[in-house]
């Protein structure tokens, strides 16, 4: 290698090609080394060096090198733990990637796919959830248009693709749509064994991709049938598709049974789910006979999600996943980090933004290096990823809010069946903070499937204890809006009527003497309820009036303006501006209908609003 660099040295132009070569070779010795793999991530920053000096001549034959180094350092780095780092080089990778398969779809498509996946793989891991989601479902369709260049490699590399997506679907908590895309790869799976069609999916790709065909100018890179290293499905976070090598595929075809068996499970259908685990017990049995060495892939797999399996295949619940249960925490720093939490929410209600995030973030900090030695402070984390994204929201920052609630979202759900009672609340916020993020960001489907989730949660919870209806009432009047948001207007309007019903008989429980509350300051508070009821009756007269129906929007709007006088809390958590920008609307849209007494009563509301919340 030495020698390499030198002789590069003295004439680049003819051996920086041979330098490129060597490095891949290397490379491959390194990756089944697991305590070596920090002088392979030089190794393949070294080759990405080259083959983007290569490039850079202005031959693009050279950039399918430049590709491959920058995904497979984006592998290696990840696995190191730098994620940061590990998501620019595969959003890079993804590019170049993306270019090439653009010019020669057959020999590039299936890279891109394999790029894409460890690209949402990256994503997942800095906490990104529907960024990772978004790209992992890029990668199917890629796979879709690689299955109709080659039927025999492209149904293969489909069927892994989606059991990654439905893997990522469950972990979002999208059963459902998880169950239905599991169900195809399972199918296919079961079509691709009833063939003699050679090569199985992405699990089983070896680690000759750094070589193979690199000799030829510019690596040869889309002449593989592969996209390297890939994580194998749902084997978890991080797994090495090195570990993942099984004959004939079936390892691939168990993991699709498993993933859908679980989700099945999770879902409460359990009848559903036995014939897939037999035909996984049965598929294990097989691999006992061909490919022993595997199973302890497998087994370790299922352990991660709480299930083992014995040793004639069956697979059997036994206990949360790893990492989950509670352990015992420092409760000095759950005080410290409470009152980080407290200061932060303090400061950003009373508009100092800055120094909010600032302390928010403290807090998140606190809790994730306690949490890398505790997984008992995995649920005080995403509490505190919770008021971060709060914070960052009020500070109009939604991005790194999304990113924030994103990660709290599935901290709670890897801790939900540990703790079911303390995690099942803060899982409710979190995924109402999610579909308000999403949906400021443009995304209202994904927003809406996070509302609906957030209602169901949230009805449980007031099932159980009716403390909780004001929460439902609030989720709910969210929800309305998100339905709004993805055009459906009537479910729209019938959960916005039974946010005001709530809100009703809440206002008229509260009325009751014995029943005030109190507010932080210690003061009674007449009339807990009475800006969540001012926002439903906005928020049903907009949604009468967008439907045409302007006759019934008139009495909850001008409701709303009669008991805006009462409302006297301004801070950031009450959304002002929205309820400002719906009262104005109504008003101007009324005027325009010829209804001039409401519109008025409306216009002078918002603007009293107005100036009492400066």
């Amino acid at each position: 290698m030495a020698e390499g660099r030198n002789r590069t040295g003295e004439d680049p132009h003819r051996h920086l090609p041979d330098l490129g070569l060597s490095l891949f070779e290397l490379g491959t010795l390194l990756i089944e080394r697991p305590e070596l793999h920090e002088e392979l991530d030089g190794v393949l920053a070294e080759a990405a060096d080259v083959y983007r000096r290569l490039a850079g001549t202005g031959d693009r034959s050279w950039l399918p090198g430049l590709a491959l180094a920058l995904d497979q350092r984006a592998r290696v780095v990840g696995l190191l733990g730098h994620r940061s780092e590990a998501r620019a080089c595969a959003e890079e990778g993804v590019e170049h990637f993306r270019g090439l398969a653009e010019e020669d779809p057959a020999g590039f498509l299936s890279p891109l796919a394999g790029a894409l996946a460890n690209l949402g793989n990256q994503l997942a891991e800095l906490g990104l959830h529907h960024e990772a989601l978004a790209r992992i479902r890029e990668s199917v369709e890629v796979c879709r248009r690689l299955a109709a260049h080659d039927p025999v490699v492209g149904e293969t590399e489909l069927a892994s693709a989606l059991v990654e997506l439905g893997v990522k679907l469950g972990e979002m908590g999208r059963g459902g749509e998880a169950v239905t895309v599991l169900r195809d790869a399972t199918e296919r799976y079961r079509r691709l064994a009833s063939t003699e069609s050679g090569t199985h999916g992405r699990a089983a790709r070896s680690t000759d991709l750094f070589v193979e065909r690199a000799a030829e100018r510019g690596g040869g890179v889309g002449e593989s049938r592969g996209a390297g290293a890939r994580r194998a499905p749902g084997s978890g976070g991080g797994a090495d598709a090195g570990d993942a090598r099984d004959a004939g595929g079936l390892g691939d075809r168990w993991i699709a049974l498993f993933a859908l068996a679980r989700e099945l499970n999770q879902l409460g259908r359990t009848e559903e789910a036995r014939p897939y685990l037999d035909e996984a017990a049965a598929l294990y049995r097989q691999l006992a006979r061909t490919s022993p060495d595997f199973l302890a892939f497998l087994v370790a797999m299922a352990g991660r999600h709480g299930f083992t399996v014995t040793a004639d295949g069956r697979i059997e619940r036994t206990g949360p996943e790893t990492g989950t249960r509670p352990t015992a925490v420092d409760e000095e720093l759950l005080a410290r980090v409470q009152k980080l939490n407290e200061q932060a929410l303090t400061l950003s209600r009373t508009g100092n933004h800055g120094r909010a995030a600032t302390t928010a973030r403290d807090a998140v900090e606190l809790c994730r290096q306690a949490a890398g030695t505790n997984p008992g402070m995995t649920i005080p984390l995403a509490r505190c990823l919770h008021n971060l994204s709060l914070v960052l929201s009020w500070n109009n920052q939604q991005p790194e809010a999304l990113a924030a609630a994103d990660e709290a979202v599935h901290l709670c759900r890897r801790s939900l069946a540990a703790a079911p009672q303390l995690v099942r609340p803060l899982l409710a916020e979190a995924l109402d903070t999610l579909a308000g993020r999403l949906a400021t960001l443009g995304r209202p489907d994904d927003a809406l499937v996070a509302a609906k989730e957030c209602v169901a949660l949230h009805r449980q919870l007031a099932h159980t204890d009716p403390a909780e209806l004001a929460s439902l009432a609030r989720v709910l009047n969210n929800l309305s809006i998100r339905l709004t948001g993805s055009d459906r207007h009537e479910e729209s309007l019938e959960a916005v009527r039974e946010v005001v019903a709530l809100y009703r008989r809440l206002r008229a429980e509260a009325a009751d003497p014995g029943a005030a509350a109190v507010r932080a300051d210690g003061t009674a508070d007449p009339d807990p309820h009475l800006s969540g009821f001012v926002h439903a009756l906005a928020n049903l007269a907009l949604r009468l009036a967008r439907v045409g129906r302007d006759e019934e929007a008139l009495a909850p709007a001008v409701e709303a303006a009669d008991l805006l006088p009462g409302l006297t809390a301004f801070h950031a958590g009450n959304d002002i501006p929205g309820l400002l920008e719906s009262l104005t609307w109504l008003g101007h849209h009324f005027a325009r209908q010829g209804h001039r007494r409401e519109a008025r009563t409306l216009t002078r509301a918002a603007k009293d609003l107005r100036r009492r919340a400066r």
